[in-house]
C-alpha cells in the first residue's frame, strides 16, 4: 500500500507479546491501512526460518510507515559504536519488510536513575546524558542522529524521533533544537500524544510545528497527569496507538 495521508496504522505495542504473524492478522482483520512493528519482531519471524520473501508475502499490502526501536540514541564511548551497530541492523530488517524508516528513541529508559542518590545506589545502570550541561547533551544527541541518519539515508530510510517524557531533551523545542544541530534531511519527528502532554507541550504548541517534519502521529489517551516523572506503567499510559502520516 502507498503512504497516503491519514493513515490509520496498528502499533505492535497494542499487542507487544503477540508474535508478528498475529499482529499482521490483527492489523488485517481490523481493517487498519498498516503495521508499525518492531524490529525484534521482524528478526524472530526470520529466525524460525522465513525468508524475506516469506516476510513480504505475510504483510500483503499493509503499508509499513517505520519499525522500532532504536534505544538510547545518545549513547557514548563503546556505547555508542553498539548503537550504531544496532541501527545497521534495524536498517537492514526495514529494508527486508519493505518499511520506510526507522524509529530513535531518547533514554535513559530506566527511572531509577532519576531518584536521589541513584549513581551511588545504582552504579551499573545507564544514565545516558542526564550529568551533563543542556546544550552538551543536544550536541552529543545530535551528533549521534546525524550517524544514524546517515546509516538510514544508505538504505532509503527515515529516521523519526520521538523523545520520552521522563528523559531529558523531552519537550518539541528541544527535539527540534536536536534535529537543527543534527542537519539531516532524512530526520523527522514523531508526535505522540502522551508523550507530549506529560512533557507540558500544548495543542497549541504542537500546532505550530512545520508541517513538513512530522512524520508521524501516535495517538494516545491518559488520566489527568499532575507532574514528576511520568512511569510508564502507570494506568494513564496508552494501549493503542495509531499513525497518521
Amino acid at each position: 500500500m502507498a503512504n497516503t495521508p491519514n493513515q490509520l496504522i496498528f502499533h505492535s505495542m497494542a499487542s507487544r507479546w503477540n508474535t508478528l504473524s498475529i499482529d499482521i492478522d490483527i492489523a488485517s482483520s481490523l481493517g487498519f491501512d498498516g503495521l508499525e512493528t518492531s524490529g525484534t519482531k521482524i528478526a524472530a519471524f526470520l529466525d524460525a526460518g522465513f525468508i524475506e520473501q516469506d516476510l513480504k508475502a505475510r504483510l500483503g499490502d499493509l503499508f509499513l510507515p517505520g519499525i522500532g526501536f532504536l534505544i538510547d540514541v545518545e549513547r557514548q564511548g563503546k556505547q555508542r559504536s553498539d548503537m550504531l551497530q544496532e541501527a545497521e541492523r534495524l536498517c537492514q530488517l526495514a529494508s527486508a519488510a519493505g518499511a520506510k524508516g526507522i524509529e530513535a528513541i531518547t533514554g535513559p529508559l530506566d527511572l531509577r536513575v532519576f531518584e536521589a542518590g541513584s549513581a551511588e545506589r545504582h552504579p551499573a545502570l545507564y544514565r545516558g546524558l542526564i550529568d551533563l550541561p543542556r546544550d552538551t547533551q543536544a550536541a552529543l544527541t545530535a551528533d549521534n542522529l546525524r550517524a544514524v541518519a546517515d546509516i538510514a539515508a544508505s538504505f532509503g530510510l527515515i529516521v523519526y524521533l520521538e523523545a520520552l517524557s521522563w528523559t531529558p531533551l523531552n519537550t518539541m523545542d528541544d527535539q527540534l533544537r536536536v534535529i537543527d544541530l543534527c542537519k539531516r534531511d532524512n530526520v523527522k519527528l514523531v508526535i505522540d500524544f502522551w508523550h507530549s502532554y506529560t512533557s507540558g507541550d500544548t495543542p497549541e504548541r504542537i500546532a505550530q510545528l512545520d508541517s513538513e517534519l512530522i512524520y508521524g502521529v501516535h495517538l494516545c489517551d491518559s488520566l489527568p497527569f499532575t507532574g514528576g516523572i511520568p512511569e510508564r506503567s502507570h494506568p494513564a499510559r496508552c494501549c493503542d496507538r495509531f499513525w497518521c502520516s
